[in-house]
């Protein structure tokens, strides 16, 4: 059954940080329709609409989830949501809350049978776990029409789904939350904590349009902008807004205008421009409703954003990266959230990722102004999922503050992968998987602004793993004279079973090469020795990765 693990697995992994929607966002209307639990025909005459359920008061949960995918079956087993639609639906007391499964991956469950989980690698997320009774609320499958022409596009977009399950909260206010996996009494009690009241006369409420992206690099530039809703019972027609920079610096401002109860508007501020160096921020606050005053006081009302740029070199022109603890280095950051360090390394969790899901790690700007040789090496592992896993790792390279890229090395599928065969669990590799490479960057010589990036394209297959980054001034042409100019000793040399490696400075790869060119062994953070009597007799070229760059020597096995 793919994708299917143990829980504590599961939970280690859905634990990460990935860029669903943003706490405070707003919900985007979306019309869909769910199957007979019994027939499996679909149901076209009985559309569900999202904003009809929210203007009737109700909190609407979806669970955007896959029947290939591990913690989606887990959570479903655990009652969670059954039990708070049962308790909280309809037909109750409470009678505040709807409850929709969402199956998300059309390319993969597009039949009755992969819904059922009668079909090879899927399992059954109709069914109540452990019975044969059909679940209470909706199962919406993506993959099934009129869903998948109408509505799988927009809605995949709209709710930034890039990675399963995702659970989100919709307060009757449209605003989302992401909520995650939580038991049926924590899910209803988020509704008092975070939905607001929309019972006041005179009431409005702020969702995010525009933000900057996570990361600027030599200047900014962007317009701020924002939607109000009218969340009272009057029409309303003025309310008091205001925008605060990181410095302390204010604007306000009144907009004007008639919106009906619920209605909506985008309103723009001033745009935003700057290139000093550093981390910047600003604030929209929504201070009035029809000259009521409002308190800002959480993200109803208020939104911060901070962002980053980067002006200038700010670690000269060498850099060496090895990602020990868990979060990220100073001046390297992520963009789309698929990825995190962990484990002393940078993961991209293709593992749970959707496909086509693009993620960037961005290593801070340098300047190789004085740098005739830059080069880049770096550690890389991966193992298929199965044999159609397609994962890609590029490195990208920009002289231009980020506007344009040159792809300067890229692998993906058979050849990005490290470990042979393939596995169908979360893939976590040992020091002895990873792969090296060195990447030649002689056309970006003499550049002052150099910002390199690892882009992950993800094929919803297995984690994709960098280590060990280290930019300096090799000259990679050449590499006859790094080995002769090098300290290093190897011997004994003929070797039969062991060969011992004398060097005072750290080896973090050695790869052995027969004549033909081909790699025939490899080896990951050696101290002093490695095995050679698998090989067979022959001549071989042996190339060690170290912190002053490629050395290569020959060996002899006898």
């Amino acid at each position: 059954m793919k994708k299917i693990f143990t829980f504590f697995a599961a939970m280690m992994l859905v634990g990460a940080s990935f860029a669903q929607l943003s706490d405070y966002s707003e919900a985007k209307d979306f019309t869909l329709y769910e199957i007979n639990k019994t027939t499996g025909a679909m149901i076209t005459d009985q559309a569900i609409n999202l904003y009809s359920m929210l203007n009737d008061y109700k909190t609407v949960f979806i669970d955007v989830s896959a029947t290939t995918c591990g913690p989606c079956y887990n959570y479903h087993q655990s009652g969670a949501l059954e039990t708070l639609y049962e308790t909280y639906g309809p037909g109750t007391a409470a009678n505040d809350s709807r409850v929709l499964f969402i199956e998300g991956v059309p390319y993969t469950c597009s039949t009755w049978a992969q819904l059922t989980g009668s079909a090879s690698g899927t399992w059954d997320c109709v069914h109540a776990f452990g019975t044969s009774n059909p679940v209470p609320y909706p199962v919406i499958p993506m993959g099934f029409e009129p869903n998948y022409s109408n509505g799988y596009a927009s809605f995949m977009n709209n709710y930034n789904i890039g990675y399963f399950p995702t659970v989100y909260m919709i307060c009757p206010s449209r605003h989302v939350f992401e909520v995650g996996q939580q038991t049926a009494a924590n899910l209803h009690n988020s509704i008092a904590s975070k939905c607001p009241s929309m019972t006041q006369a005179d009431n409005a409420f702020l969702f995010v349009v525009s933000k900057p992206k996570g990361g600027y690099f030599c200047n900014y530039n962007f317009t701020p902008s924002f939607t109000l809703e009218n969340s009272g019972t009057n029409n309303l027609t003025t309310a008091g807004y205001k925008i605060t920079m990181g410095d302390g610096t204010e604007q306000s401002f009144t907009w004007t205008g008639n919106l009906a109860p619920l209605a909506t508007e985008v309103v723009e501020l001033p745009a935003l421009t700057g290139s000093e160096h550093g981390t910047h921020s600003y604030t929209i606050s929504l201070l009035s409703a029809n000259g009521t005053n409002l308190t800002p006081t959480n993200n109803v009302n208020k939104y911060s954003q901070s962002f980053v740029v980067q002006s200038a070199p700010t670690t000269g022109t060498l850099t060496k990266q090895t990602f020990t603890g868990s979060s990220w280095p100073t001046n390297w950051f992520s963009e789309n959230g698929y990825c995190a360090v962990q484990s002393s390394a940078v993961v991209f969790y293709a593992y749970q990722i959707a496909s086509g899901g693009v993620g960037y790690v961005y290593a801070p700007m340098l300047d190789f102004s004085n740098n005739p040789h830059p080069s880049l090496q770096f550690a890389y592992a991966y193992r298929k999922y199965n044999s159609s896993s397609n994962e890609k790792l590029q490195v990208v390279v920009s002289t231009d503050c980020g506007e344009n890229w040159t792809t300067v090395w890229e692998k993906s599928g058979t050849s990005l992968a490290t470990v042979s065969g393939t596995t169908s669990s979360s893939f976590q590799p040992s020091s002895s998987q990873y792969a090296y490479d060195a990447v030649d960057l002689l056309q970006f010589a003499g550049a002052g602004q150099v910002i390199i990036a690892f882009k992950f394209t993800s094929s919803y297959g297995n984690n994709v793993w960098i280590d060990n980054v280290t930019v300096a001034d090799h000259d990679l042409t050449n590499i006859e004279n790094v080995e002769l100019n090098s300290e290093l000793s190897m011997y004994p040399n003929p070797a039969t079973d062991v060969v011992n490696i004398a060097y005072d400075k750290a080896i973090d790869q050695v790869e052995i090469y027969d004549v033909n060119g081909k790699l025939v062994k490899s080896y990951g953070h050696v101290e002093n020795t490695i095995s050679v009597s698998g090989l067979a007799t022959g001549n071989y070229m042996v190339k060690m990765y170290t912190e002053d760059g490629i050395i290569t020597k020959t060996l002899v096995k006898e």
